[in-house]
């Protein structure tokens, strides 16, 4: 069993040599003497698993509800093993804890996508479905089971959705429908539970995309480059999903060599359609990629453009949502109206498409820069180019 002072001293260098500030290791410190009291109390001499799981359960951390400093002594816990066995720190902690089920649910639902994976769906599918299962099964309670899971405890979840849009509330009940059928095989719960689950027909196309007009979008521009941690990183960020319409997930992956500074080309491969795009490099998102990569991009060997700002400045997860806060936190800082619209990165690309249909640039050109297969795709942004719609408009026979 190895010793809780060896773990600490590893863990202190990890941080250093990870470059973690000196006041954020300080606050490790603080955590690591009050787990060496807890131990001392408990009797506990070496540290393993179990010695963790006592002394976060004596320090009262295995709960919901945890507050920021609670949530920092837990992960000074935590990250003691982890950096010994795995060489890196633990999975942060979910920001929102109510949406956390039970260690006895959790498991299922990772059961549960350990067999949709082998089945073929995608880690970013498998993202998607653990956050809706991990909203509804919560939503049971503390003392919820999946053998007493029934159509009434998914009426019940599912009134809290009201206010979203139909697509996305077919999705979430294909989730769980999918989820109770599979529990149902495994004699967990009974059938009758996916059997009662209705299907809502939802067509993908059928809300208007969110979209912002260009001085909205160049407020959010100017606030998120004043009011940010990472201000030149997140305007770059901001201008490629503004200007350039890229997706979140190809701004996530993007890489250093993927910039052409010298022909004023950006060329990658996008991630959802799979295609190959090259796209021109406009002045403002030349020199915002720039003076982010000079003055504000952490030196590190992980060559993806964008990086965390905090140690281990580590590349974004490729289902990291982080970005989303970035245009949402700059369109509430600016006062921007956001009710009835989405305000996270797509919606800049919805914006980006928009005005390249108000500037009469044609179909097959808007469709490669979006990535998209068919001009059909494309062809749903009409529905919200008014401009273009006033001038097909019939005028009104007079009686």
């Amino acid at each position: 069993m190895p010793d809780l002072g060896t773990l600490v001293s590893n863990a202190e260098r990890y941080m250093l040599e990870h470059g973690y500030a000196r006041g954020t290791i300080e606050h490790y410190r603080q955590g690591w003497r009050k787990l060496a009291a807890c131990c001392e109390e408990l009797g506990v001499e070496g540290f393993d698993e179990e010695s963790e799981r006592r002394a976060i359960h004596e320090l009262g951390l295995d709960r919901k509800g945890l507050g920021a400093t609670q949530r920092t002594l837990l992960r000074s816990i935590r990250c003691l093993l982890s950096i010994e066995d795995k060489g890196r720190m633990p999975a942060r902690l979910p920001s929102n804890p109510e949406t956390v089920p039970s260690e006895a649910l959790q498991a299922v639902v990772s059961e549960y996508l350990d067999a949709r994976l082998a089945r073929g769906i995608s880690p970013r599918t498998a993202t998607s479905e653990r956050s809706v299962l991990n909203r509804f099964l919560a939503s049971l309670g503390d003392d919820g089971e999946i053998g007493g899971l029934s159509p009434q405890d998914v009426t019940r979840f599912m009134g809290q959705t009201e206010d979203m849009g139909a697509q996305t509330r077919s999705s979430m009940l294909f989730t769980i429908r999918s989820f109770a059928r599979w529990a149902a095989e495994e004699g967990l719960c009974s059938p009758s539970v996916a059997a009662s689950i209705p299907t809502i027909p939802a067509h993908k196309g059928e809300g208007l995309p969110s979209t912002y007009d260009p001085d909205e979008v160049a407020a959010c521009i100017r606030s998120v480059a004043e009011g940010t941690e990472c201000p030149k990183r997140d305007r770059a960020v901001v201008l490629l999903g503004s200007v350039l319409a890229m997706r979140a997930g190809d701004i996530r992956a993007l890489r250093l060599g993927d910039i052409g500074w010298r022909d004023g080309k950006l060329s990658f491969v996008q991630r959802k359609a799979g295609g190959a795009v090259t796209l021109p490099l406009p002045e403002e998102v030349t020199l915002a990629l720039a003076d982010y990569i000079r003055n504000e991009r952490p030196d590190t060997g992980d060559d993806h453009v964008f990086l965390h700002a905090r140690a281990p400045y580590l590349a974004f997860d490729l289902t990291d949502d982080s970005f989303w806060r970035i245009p949402s936190k700059g369109f509430a800082d600016t006062g921007v109206d956001t009710a009835g619209r989405h305000h996270g990165m797509h919606s800049l690309r919805h914006s980006a498409a928009t005005c390249m249909l108000g500037a009469e640039m044609p179909y097959p050109t808007i469709s490669a820069v979006l990535g998209h297969a068919s001009t059909n795709t494309t062809m749903r942004y009409m529905s919200v180019d008014v401009a273009s719609l006033r001038r097909l408009s019939l005028e009104v026979p007079h009686a």
